[in-house]
């Protein structure tokens, strides 16, 4: 059995109040029902209630941070794919379950060297929009201490910090929205990253009403 996986954190992360809703859990599911033959559950890792099954959050670490508790040791005991709330998926996402490897991330496209941002340390070289990974090999990744957002800027750099040779997806797998010729869908695509901006948050939301082939999928 895999393990289709999601978050939803509902709070105020970074001087923003988060926009997603439950709404987009839901369509996350349906995007996923409709590419998606093998045996699944889906599950939302959230502290809200969402229309799918809910594994309750149980440490409240901020926005992304909460992605950590996806590697909670024997919190899974099968194969996970997660998504983040904020992807469209365009074709079958079995070539990505069926990846061969026991952790496979996407390459940042833009990926960036050792920085410090606002006194955390910012790594890049990952997006964790899209992961798929067996039971057990993250387990580093639950951190030992709660304030781990204070230490490193975002999930990712945390994650290239624990492990940093993970296998990484055929890059037309995975792009985002911004990178893609017209906004189009390009030939292998799977999953387009509509990623949201502090400084535009109805960016997915013009995205969706510009093109339409997201407004006939993102539903």
């Amino acid at each position: 059995m895999l393990t289709v996986a999601c978050i939803y954190w509902q709070g105020e992360f970074r001087r923003r109040e988060e926009i997603y809703s439950p709404e987009w859990v839901g369509k996350l599911k349906n995007m996923v029902e409709r590419n998606l033959d093998i045996p699944h559950r889906f599950v939302c890792l959230s502290n809200v209630d969402v229309p799918c099954e809910r594994i309750p959050l149980e440490r409240d670490w901020p926005g992304y941070w909460s992605k950590m508790e996806l590697f909670k040791p024997g919190r899974f005991d099968d194969r996970v794919l997660y998504l983040d709330l904020d992807v469209v998926v365009v074709d079958n996402l079995e070539p990505i379950v069926n990846f061969p490897s026991l952790f496979g991330i996407v390459k940042a496209q833009r990926p960036k060297g050792l920085d410090w941002k606002e006194g955390k340390k910012k790594i890049g070289g990952y997006n964790s929009s899209v992961m798929v990974f067996d039971p057990g090999v993250g387990d580093c990744l639950y951190p030992e201490v709660e304030n781990i957002y204070e230490k490193f800027w975002g999930d990712q750099d945390w994650i290239k910090f624990k492990l940093s040779n993970l296998d990484t997806f055929p890059e037309e797998w995975v792009k985002k929205l911004r990178d893609l010729p017209g906004g189009q869908p390009t030939k292998g695509l799977i999953v387009a990253l509509c990623m949201l901006g502090r400084a535009a948050p109805n960016k997915n939301t013009s995205a969706i009403e510009k093109y339409k082939w997201i407004k006939d999928i993102w539903k």
